[in-house]
């Protein structure tokens, strides 16, 4: 009872991620001791060697160190139709199992860096898992100090099941509404500042 109380609103590929992840960390230096036990050549074992490492370093990397960086890329898009602003997009902060509040407090903090920017897009994404259980993680998303803040929800936020995608998707939106965000579901909002139409689906 105590281990479900601790894994409720856990997502079901959380699971599956995990077992893949530890089956091959764990999996591959036990083949890889096997190799070094059959009547191969040494080039063959060293070549299975360095496969096995390389594979354990990207599978190590990726799921441990990797999905927590945070890099600031800038594009320059031109179009003379609209005004000139500057812009941070933010998308699938994936708060959940992996990432908690301190992910999220160091995205704010990335973004409350940036000079002179008109507004932040957050388009979805903000959970891996149930709503109920990881969605107060976002607490740090009220300390952006951008003016203009727009978000709308991604796959993530909601449930096939109309239900819980319902208690889901409501509680996002109305915990992101309360941290100063705008939510656009299936809405358009006009910036007069810049003359232009804020549409969210």
């Amino acid at each position: 009872i105590m281990l479900s109380k601790m894994l409720e609103g856990y997502p079901t590929s959380f699971f599956v991620f995990e077992a893949i992840i530890w089956l091959i960390l764990l999996g591959i230096p036990v083949v890889l001791f096997y190799v070094f036990h059959l009547d191969i050549s040494q080039g063959q074992k060293m070549f299975v060697f360095l496969f096995g490492i390389l594979v354990w370093g990207m599978v190590g990397w990726g799921s441990f160190f990797e999905s927590r960086r945070l890099v600031v890329r800038e594009f320059e898009i031109s179009d003379k139709n609209l005004p000139q602003m500057r812009i941070a997009v933010v998308a699938d902060i994936h708060v959940g199992p992996y990432k908690k509040r301190d992910f999220v407090q160091r995205v704010v903090e990335k973004i409350n860096a940036l000079h002179n920017i008109d507004a932040v897009f957050l388009p979805g994404d903000f959970l891996f898992g149930r709503a109920t259980r990881f969605a107060s993680e976002l607490a740090p998303l009220q300390n952006l100090k951008i003016g203009k803040k727009f978000a709308v929800l991604g796959n993530h936020d909601h449930y096939e099941d109309p239900e819980l995608d319902r208690e889901q998707s409501e509680e996002v939106s109305a915990l992101l509404s309360k941290f100063g965000l705008t939510v656009l579901k299936n809405k358009n909002i006009f910036w007069p500042e810049k003359n232009t139409w804020i549409v969210g689906l």
